[in-house]
Formats: C-alpha cells, sequence, structure tokens
C-alpha cells in the first residue's frame, strides 16, 4: 500500500500526459513540483492545523484541511492565479499541475505512514487527489463550453466535488464504510467521465 500511495499520482500523471493535449503538458510542471513541496512541508510541520476533538464536525473540518485543502485546493487556487495573470504563455492544464502538485504530498503521506496506517491512508486519500485533481480539470474545461444553466451545475458540481472528498474521508474514519464508499465513488465519477472521453479521443487522432 505504501508502494501505491508513492506512485499513484506519478503513474496517473503519465497516463493522463498520454492523452492531453501536447502544449498544455509541461504548462507549469516544474513550479508545480515546487510549490507542491513546499506546501508539503509546511503541511508536514503544521499538520494538524486543528486539534481532534470528540465531536464529528470537527473530525469533518480537520480532515477537509488536511486531505483536501492543502493538497488540492491551494493547488488549484495558485493554478488559477497563474492562469489568470497569464504567468506562462501557453494554458495550464489543471489537472496535470494538481497532479504534479500532489506528488511531494504522496512522498510524505508514504514516509509518515506509521504502522497502523492502513487503506485509508495510502490508497483512498491519494485516489481522492487523483479523482479532485481531474474533476476539477472536467467541470473548469465544461464551464464555458456550455448553456448558462448547465454551467451553473457545472460551477455547483466543482463546489460539492472536495465536500463529498472530504465527507467521505471523514465517513471511512469513522468506519460507516457504506456512506463513506458511496461518497467516495461519486467522488470519482467527474474523473471517470473525463478519463473515459479523452481515452476515446485519443483513438481518434
Amino acid at each position: 500500500m505504501s508502494l501505491f500511495c508513492l506512485a499513484a499520482p506519478l503513474v496517473f500523471f503519465l497516463f493522463w500526459k498520454s492523452l492531453s493535449d501536447e502544449n498544455e503538458v509541461s504548462t507549469g510542471g516544474i513550479w508545480a513540483v515546487i510549490l507542491g513541496s513546499i506546501a508539503a512541508a509546511v503541511h508536514y510541520f503544521t499538520s494538524p492545523l486543528i486539534t481532534s476533538g470528540e465531536f464529528g464536525f470537527l473530525q469533518w473540518v480537520i480532515g477537509f484541511v488536511d486531505v483536501i485543502v492543502f493538497p488540492v485546493i491551494t493547488a488549484l487556487a495558485v493554478c488559477l492565479l497563474f492562469r489568470f495573470l497569464k504567468f506562462f504563455s501557453a494554458t495550464i492544464n489543471p489537472a496535470n499541475f494538481l497532479l504534479l502538485w500532489s506528488i511531494p504530498f504522496s512522498v510524505f503521506q508514504t514516509l509518515t505512514a506509521g504502522p497502523g496506517s492502513g487503506p485509508l491512508y495510502l490508497v483512498v486519500v491519494p485516489l481522492l487527489w487523483i479523482g479532485l485533481a481531474v474533476g476539477f480539470r472536467f467541470f473548469i474545461k465544461m464551464i464555458p463550453e456550455v448553456k448558462r444553466s448547465a454551467m451553473i451545475l457545472c460551477i455547483v458540481g466543482a463546489v460539492l466535488l472536495p465536500l463529498a472528498a472530504a465527507t467521505a474521508y471523514w465517513a471511512l474514519y469513522r468506519q460507516n464504510d457504506i456512506l463513506g464508499y458511496i461518497l467516495f465513488g461519486i467522488s470519482l465519477v467527474p474523473m471517470t467521465i473525463h478519463t473515459g472521453m479523452l481515452f476515446v479521443k485519443s483513438f481518434k487522432r
């Protein structure tokens, strides 16, 4: 499981790279790894930002901050800021940026995993990072291409996606497996759809 956690973001990035447009593959990649390494180090030395407690909502907040905000939301904010400021001449692919950003987090996650670390930390969490990275890319790409009513649905989907992922982590942490795995599956739906679409498109090139 440690090997899976260490390799999953990188292996999926290489797979995703083979499906993506060539001019979007490497744009901002070095910055994603550098800034992701800094964020992972900060997260490692400050985590958890919120002390754990007995209350379910507080545990959800802890999971949201530690599992979703640092590895994913912060990366998305930096990526969108770079796009807004036109920091690079080519367009940044959010999925590429977020996947590369998550690689240092997977390294820290693997190195800090204790003897009791199980599938939740070493399998589910990396898959949530991958699902969010590609899922956000799916919604961002869809927003300018659809009608206004569908655009609202895309925005709502992008907002609900990290909340579903955090709730899946929280439910599995509290051993509510049915709710946890249902939300875990829902969190991976946009990624599955988007990857399938690109996979089919790659055969038509």
